[in-house]
């Protein structure tokens, strides 16, 4: 009976310290709410759990600071024939397929990173490895120039044609510091660190929990 006992404890523990975004630190998204962010300074984190080609999309829509919106970011699960992997990203109305394959887990933590000058330099990692890199220009025709260019990105949001963005939060590394070491004018700013914490690790705690609970039993 206590090794049943032990049992339930141990699932517990571990639904219990994988199941709650928020104690990381994330933020359930709101359809059509604008939220003060700045990609000079900060890189976005969305979180989704949509598998592929199930046709839901991230949409991530950027404002001024006086709530006007300057373009919007999408991701699409896909199930189109030409998409070969299944996920693509488009702004200013083009679609384009991720070049690498995406990773496999269903639990994603896609990055953005954005600087504007005088063009848009983007960089998307998924669960830490990057997936697309690049400029505005490079993938947009001429009409992105009147929209993006100018004043910065202040605000941020996901409107009702969002469909897989279930959290949010801000990736934890200055920006600035980390320009400092890159001179490029073309690169993006390269960010380091985990996105969430390694499912090996809550495991690790949830059995030792289950040993030290069964030592106080026998």
């Amino acid at each position: 009976m206590a090794k049943y006992f032990v049992l339930l404890v141990l699932a517990l523990i571990t639904i219990g310290v994988t199941s709650d975004p928020e104690s990381e630190g994330w933020i359930p998204t709101v359809n059509d709410e604008k939220i003060d962010f700045d990609f000079e300074k900060q890189a976005l984190e969305i979180r989704t759990d949509s598998k592929m080609k199930s046709e839901e999309q991230v949409i991530l829509n950027m404002y001024t600071v006086t709530s006007h919106l300057k373009g919007t970011l999408g991701i699409s699960f896909t199930m189109a024939e030409e998409i070969e992997n299944g996920y693509s990203f488009s702004a200013c109305r083009s679609h384009v397929p991720f070049n690498v394959k995406i990773p496999s887990d269903v639990d994603k933590v896609w990055r953005v990173t954005m600087q504007i000058d005088t063009d848009v330099h983007f960089e998307i990692h998924c669960n830490d490895l990057e997936v697309a890199r690049g400029k505005f220009s490079e993938i947009c025709d001429g009409d992105y120039e009147s929209s993006w260019l100018g004043s910065q990105v202040k605000k941020i949001g996901f409107p009702g044609r969002d469909t897989a963005s279930d959290y949010y939060r801000v990736y934890q590394e200055d920006r600035e510091d980390s320009a400092e070491d890159d001179d490029s004018e073309d690169d993006v700013v390269k960010y380091t660190g985990s996105a969430i914490k390694p499912a090996e690790t809550r495991l690790l705690f949830a059995v030792f929990m289950s040993v030290f609970f069964l030592a106080g039993l026998f």
